[in-house]
């Protein structure tokens, strides 16, 4: 129907389209090929590509003619051929217009620049379907500097090697597409691509990751980006910081150690960042007031090593050269505006406000200028713009003033005294050019210049020869000099006198004079090289030291911090039985030492004070014993204790001038009381004890009559420190009282009436052994008592009898030829000889034990001593 309606009607061509006939002689005019014959019939399109247009037909029956515009015959075509040129026209019309877009990057160099020496460009790459043509853009990117747009304009592009032409089946994510010897990456396409592939039966991959390298444009714009110069607004510079002013005080320590130290003022302009320097003149420096150091300029800061240029610009810029300079030739000025141009060019930049602040230093070509204070302005400018705070020019000031008058009020350095007056002298000579004698204390002076302490010494020494050597030491109190005198010692070999000249002494290694306070019992003191126990004193030096001691003048005199030390150690040990090394209980070592009511005597008192190993120096237990004595010869040790504890608990503040009397106890006066008591100062007394009372009644009893009187027990009583009165010691006797019938077959003396059978007092003395040791007693009489008869061999005790166990052998008091010595004496038997009675009953052989067992504390240690005593 078409056909004839168009053969019918005589249906010319559609118009001309110059598009597509623009974009064949453009492809005629790249390629080169495949142009139209206009001389004959022109040659079939390749397949998928449009007809192009042609002149207006010319239809004479079945046949169509085609002529040129011009009217050229082209040829003739038939129905059929028109009618498939013109379906595949339309087919090339439904393409038009269709492009395919790939992402792709190329690596390109740009410059010799190490930097830019490879730099990725990122390019879109557009596939013309209808033709199969390519376009190569790349995005504009701003401010780059490069040529940006169309790259490659549409054309058939080659494939390597000439085989054929580059289609989009080429163009793949992943594949390297090489366009006229321009190697090209493709890492994605768009969505409309995507889907074109896909549909045609060849999908593309996931897209790749964008380079990381930047773009030479992004580089490009990353130069024009990087920081420059900021510009100065010299018009709002002038409008808000004209006449402000920075202002520092500075100083130069003139370039070396022995150096002046000189002060400028250094200034900041604010509207220019320039600088001056002005010299701070004092009157009567003895310099030449010339004020400006540095004329108004920047002050660049300068790169390390460039003295020349030091040299070059202080000639140029500085106000007044450090050294004179000849005079610059006017037809020299521009040659050296040229050399000091090139020389600015060496310095990074230029001192600003920030690098300015107290406590900085400042380089003002080559001079070192500390910053050290500023003005109120600067101050709160630096506060307020960038939160610091400096040091005022006012302060500053004060603090100087401060450091002066401490510099002026400091003790000055004395020189050491070279031997010629005293000492005294030697430091007002350094006071002052026109030095006055030193001042001193004539009431002081006056009111002790006769006080004087003695004090017996004795040297320390290996020699033996000085050992023996004896000592006093007069310390005076008016002016603390000392002198000291050796006493006299018969066939010493020696001269004795004078010792020491009186003298001040300084203690070894300071320059400290010896005090009274350094000398007391007990004290060691180095003088000039000898060292001195002191190890006592007369009666009015410490009757003195007494009167005047307080916590800073001879404390070890004062009798209130003697008991407050013991009694610390006392609470401590009560309370939690804490015990340091060597340290001795108190209250049990004070009771073990006292009678059955608890008395001592003060001397023995100070023997276990001596012995408790507390810390306490010798004055201070003479202090203690010193204390007790007022009152008596006896001390109560409960009282004792009792004084300690509150001193040391505070509740006694002073116990000068006071005498702490013991509390009262109620004795019992019977026969047993006294005999109780007895006993009880016996077993404190140790294995000593019982022999030493023992030793005494055998030793007033010459006679050996195994009597004795009242009074000579009495006298013994007394002598031990039992503190027994004459009545209680009637009481305690009258039960061993004997009548003289019932010695009659003695020989004829005079017996002491009435007569005490002291033996019987011994034995009871002794007491008994408790139950809980009677077990290990009886087990070795048993081992010795083979028979059973209640007997035993001294000859086989002997033979089992080692020594070196005994109590009294341990702590030194016997040797094991002793001690075997008194065992035997014990059972009436002659040492030497060996002779006598060599039975020994059970009641002997238990009492023999009983006055061991007083030396032993614990039932341990006595079942122990009891098993090493005898080897069985």
């Amino acid at each position: 129907e078409e056909s004839a309606k168009m053969m019918g009607l005589g249906i010319h061509a559609p118009k001309k389209d110059h598009k597509r006939i623009n974009a064949v002689s453009s492809h005629a005019r790249v390629e080169g090929k495949d142009r139209v014959d206009v001389t004959g019939a022109p040659q079939a399109p390749p397949e998928g590509r449009p007809m192009a247009s042609k002149p207006p037909l010319e239809i004479t029956g079945s046949t169509m003619s085609t002529m040129s515009s011009t009217g050229n015959h082209l040829g003739t075509q038939t129905l059929t051929q028109l009618k498939e040129a013109r379906e595949k026209r339309a087919a090339g019309w439904k393409l038009e217009k269709k492009i395919l877009s790939y992402h792709c990057y190329r690596s390109q160099e740009l410059s010799k620049d190490p930097d830019d020496a490879k730099v990725v460009r990122k390019l879109i790459i557009q596939y013309f379907i209808e033709d199969d043509m390519l376009r190569i853009l790349e995005p504009p990117v701003p401010n780059s500097g490069l040529p940006s747009g169309i790259l490659l304009r549409k054309a058939r592009v080659p494939k390597k090697k000439g085989k054929g032409f580059v289609r989009w089946k080429d163009l793949t994510i992943g594949a390297d597409v090489e366009i006229f010897q321009v190697r090209y990456h493709i890492y994605d396409a768009d969505e409309y691509t995507r889907r074109y592939c896909e549909n045609q039966g060849a999908p593309l991959g996931p897209a790749e990751p964008e380079p990381d390298v930047p773009s030479a444009a992004q580089k490009l714009v990353r130069k024009e980006e990087a920081p420059r110069k900021p510009k100065v607004d010299m018009i709002g510079n002038f409008l808000h910081k004209d006449r402000k002013v920075l202002r520092f005080l500075t100083e130069w320590d003139g370039g070396g150690e022995q150096a002046e130290k000189r002060r400028f003022k250094l200034h900041y302009f604010l509207v220019d960042g320039t600088i001056e320097v002005l010299e701070d003149t004092k009157n009567l420096s003895g310099r030449d007031p010339f004020p400006v150091m540095l004329k108004r300029t920047k002050l660049p800061k300068p790169k390390l090593g460039s003295s020349e240029l030091y040299q070059t610009l202080s000639q140029t810029m500085w106000a007044r050269p450090p050294a004179p300079v000849a005079a610059v030739n006017p037809s020299q000025a521009g040659a050296q505006a040229a050399i000091v141009g090139s020389a600015m060019g060496k310095f990074q930049s230029f001192v600003e406000e920030h690098d300015l602040g107290v406590g900085r230093i400042v380089d003002v070509f080559g001079r070192k200028m500390t910053i050290l204070a500023c003005d109120a302005f600067t101050r709160d400018y630096y506060r307020d713009q960038h939160g610091l705070r400096f040091l005022t020019i006012e302060e500053l000031g004060e603090k100087e003033e401060i450091n002066a008058r401490e510099e002026k009020n400091k003790p000055k350095e004395v020189p050491p005294y070279n031997g010629w007056g005293r000492e005294e002298d030697t430091v007002q000579n350094v006071g002052s050019l026109n030095p006055k004698p030193p001042r001193r204390d004539i009431s002081f002076e006056l009111g002790n210049a006769s006080v004087k302490l003695t004090f017996v010494a004795k040297l320390v020494t290996k020699d033996v020869h000085d050992k023996d050597r004896r000592f006093r030491i007069f310390y005076h109190i008016a002016d603390g000099t000392i002198a000291i005198f050796e006493d006299k010692a018969r066939n010493a070999g020696r001269l004795q006198g004078k010792f020491l000249e009186r003298t001040k002494v300084k203690r070894p290694g300071t320059e400290v004079y010896f005090t009274g306070n350094d000398f007391y019992m007990g004290a060691k003191v180095d003088i000039f090289g000898r060292t001195f126990n002191v190890f006592d004193a007369d009666e009015f030096t410490l009757k003195y030291m007494e009167d005047n001691s307080t916590r800073t003048t001879f404390p070890y005199a004062n009798a209130s911090f003697a008991h407050d030390r013991l009694g610390d150690v006392l609470l401590r040990q009560e309370q939690t039985g804490e015990m340091k090394a060597g340290e001795m209980p108190i209250a049990d070592t004070l009771l073990a030492g006292a009678d059955g009511e608890g008395n001592v005597r003060v001397e023995d008192l100070a023997d276990d004070i001596r012995s408790l190993n507390i810390g306490l120096v010798e004055h201070e237990v003479v202090t203690l014993m010193r204390f007790w004595k007022m009152k008596g010869d006896f001390v109560s040790v409960p009282s004792f204790l009792d004084t300690a504890r509150r001193v040391s608990n505070g509740d006694i503040v002073s116990l000068k001038d006071k005498v702490v009397k013991p509390q009262a106890r109620v004795k019992d006066t019977t026969a047993e009381g006294v005999m109780s008591r007895l006993v009880a100062f016996l077993q404190r007394r140790g294995v000593g004890g019982p022999q030493a009372f023992e030793s005494a009644l055998a030793a007033a009893d010459p006679s050996k009559l195994m009597v004795l009187s009242v009074s000579s027990i009495d006298s013994i009583l007394s002598l031990l420190g039992a503190g027994f009165s004459y009545e209680e010691v009637e009481v305690l006797c009258s039960a061993y009282i004997v009548e003289p019938s019932a010695t009659a077959h003695r020989r004829t003396v005079s017996y002491p009436s009435p007569a005490v059978d002291y033996r019987s007092l011994l034995r009871a003395s002794r007491g008994s052994l408790p139950a809980n040791r009677q077990g290990a007693v009886e087990k070795i009489f048993k081992a010795f008592d083979r028979g059973g008869l209640g007997i035993i061999s001294t000859t086989d005790m002997v033979r089992a009898f080692r020594p070196r166990y005994h109590p009294r052998v341990r702590v030194g008091e016997l040797s094991p030829a002793e001690a075997t010595d008194e065992m035997l004496s014990f059972f009436s038997l002659d040492p030497r000889r060996r002779k006598g009675n060599d039975r020994v009953k059970r009641e002997d052989f238990f009492e023999y034990f009983l006055s061991l067992s007083n030396a032993v504390a614990s039932d341990e240690a006595f079942v122990d001593l009891v098993s090493r005593l005898f080897f069985l």
